[in-house]
C-alpha cells in the first residue's frame, strides 16, 4: 500500500508530453471512482458504455486515442478463459473475487468483455492514430490488437509500481527506451 500511485493520465498530465481531452478523462474519472465506491477493484471493473457524442468530442479534440485495458493479477490467479464455477478458488474462505471476475469477464478475464469489444470499434473506427496500453500483471489474449490495422502500437505497462503512469508516458512519448525483454510469450489461445 503506497501514499500515491500515478496512473497513465497523471504521467501524461505531470511530464506536460501532451493536454488530454479533459471531457473523456472526466468520464471515465467519474464511472471509476463510482465503481470504485461500490467496491470494485483495480481491474476487476466494468467497461462503461462509451457515448458515440463523447467519441466524436475526443475525435476533435485529437486525431490520436490511447485504449488502456486494465486486468485483476496477484498470487493465487490465473487468467481464465471460462467463467469461475467453484471448480478453483485460492482463497478457501473467500469466494467474491472468482465470482466477481466471472460476471465481469463471462468468457474469462483472458479474453475481452463484450463491452471492451464495443469500446475498440467506436474508437479504431473514430481515430486514425491508436495506441493500446496493456495495464496488467499477467498475459491476456492480444490477437485483438495484431489483427486490427487501425491499431498503430501497444505498450506492455505490466505492474508499474506507484510511478508507473510516468514510466509508461515517458516510452508512450519517446523520453526513454524500454530496452528491456520479455522473457514470456503471450499464447494466442488461453488453452
Amino acid at each position: 500500500h503506497t501514499k500515491y500511485s500515478r496512473n497513465l493520465f497523471d504521467g501524461i498530465s505531470h511530464r506536460r508530453y501532451a493536454i488530454v481531452c479533459e471531457e473523456v478523462t472526466e468520464f471515465y474519472r467519474e464511472n471509476i471512482n463510482r465503481q470504485y465506491a461500490s467496491g470494485a477493484a483495480p481491474g476487476m471493473t466494468v467497461e462503461p458504455e462509451l457515448p458515440d457524442s463523447l467519441v466524436k468530442t475526443g475525435r476533435e479534440f485529437s486525431d490520436t486515442a490511447i485504449i488502456s485495458i486494465s486486468r485483476f493479477s496477484g498470487e493465487g490467479w490465473d487468467r481464465s478463459s471460462v467463467e469461475f464455477k467453484g471448480e478453483f478458488n485460492p482463497w478457501p474462505n473467500e469466494v467474491s473475487m472468482p465470482r466477481t471476475a466471472g460476471i465481469i469477464f463471462p468468457d474469462g478475464d483472458f479474453y475481452l468483455t463484450r463491452e471492451e469489444k464495443v469500446m475498440i470499434t467506436k474508437v479504431t473506427a473514430a481515430f486514425p492514430k491508436v495506441v493500446v496500453v496493456l495495464n496488467v500483471g499477467g498475459i491476456i489474449d492480444v490477437s485483438w490488437i495484431k489483427d486490427n490495422p487501425s491499431i498503430s502500437s501497444a505498450l506492455l505497462a505490466w505492474q508499474g509500481g506507484m510511478e508507473g503512469g510516468l514510466a509508461a508516458a515517458d516510452i508512450l512519448f519517446g523520453s526513454v527506451n524500454p530496452s528491456g525483454k520479455l522473457p514470456d510469450t503471450f499464447a494466442a489461445h488461453v488453452n
